[in-house]
């Protein structure tokens, strides 16, 4: 119902029925990990951690998009409950894998949302550490996960879209923490007439890369939409091409 809501711009509906979701996975204990799953058969201790790591990524897009607080904080959770969970741990799935990549981004901009926009300051010293948390990812979103998957019309719809939407969303944490940058440059120049020559390499270079980021993602739904199978209505793919971070 979150999903849907976001869907038919239903923001606020959205973050009610996430906020129930949460509660009821916390009063089920989805958030302790091992210590609360070994009382539960194989089969179900896979869903409730599919369920839980849903519910996180969720949590953290919401609170990027419409800037909120978190709904799960890092320290309501055990480590290991956002670990995957299969029945074959040495051979993954493909979806369990692609989730590993959704719950490696959300934590990252779960650090971006708590270093940088609640505290409404940013430096290029922590803006370096999370670029190098993003290449991190970049080495994750190569093979089966690279973008030009996202636009091959012969690969399969349901993989496809898994693909767009990761891609998209690791493009969208390198625009929230580079966006201040971009932002002071601009106001900067407009403003003040201040060339952004005037500053330091590494601010223009984080200016540089949102403008990339943001011209990257024009390009990945793009070509998404050439190849036929972009829905009419896909909440996330509308967030992150056409509502800026924060």
């Amino acid at each position: 119902m979150a999903v849907y809501s976001l869907s038919v711009s239903r923001r606020n509906a959205a973050v009610s029925y996430l906020s129930m979701a949460v509660q009821f996975a916390f009063t089920l204990g989805l958030h302790r990990g091992e210590q609360t799953q070994v009382i539960f058969p194989l089969e179900e201790q896979i869903v409730r951690r599919r369920v839980w790591r849903s519910l996180f990524v969720l949590d953290r897009f919401l609170a990027a998009a419409l800037g909120r607080p978190v709904l799960i904080s890092d320290e309501d959770c055990s480590s290991d409950s956002l670990r995957s969970l299969s029945e074959q741990p040495n051979r993954l799935s493909e979806n369990d894998r692609s989730m590993n990549i959704a719950v490696d981004i959300s934590m990252l901009i779960g650090r971006i949302l708590k270093t940088v926009y609640a505290r409404r300051r940013v430096s290029t010293k922590l803006a370096h550490e999370f670029a190098l948390d993003c290449q991190k990812l970049d080495k994750q979103l190569q093979g089966e996960f690279h973008w030009r998957r996202a636009v091959d019309p012969s690969t399969p719809i349901i993989e496809a879209t898994a693909v767009l939407h990761l891609n998209l969303y690791r493009y969208h944490a390198v625009l929230l923490y580079t966006r201040p940058f971009f932002l002071y440059l601009l106001k900067n120049f407009q403003v003040d007439k201040v060339p952004p020559t005037r500053f330091s390499p590494r601010m223009q270079r984080f200016s540089q890369t949102c403008v990339k980021a943001a011209e990257h993602t024009i390009t990945i739904v793009y070509g998404a939409l050439r190849a036929g199978y972009l829905p009419q209505r896909n909440p996330f793919v509308t967030h992150f091409l056409l509502r800026p971070p924060w």
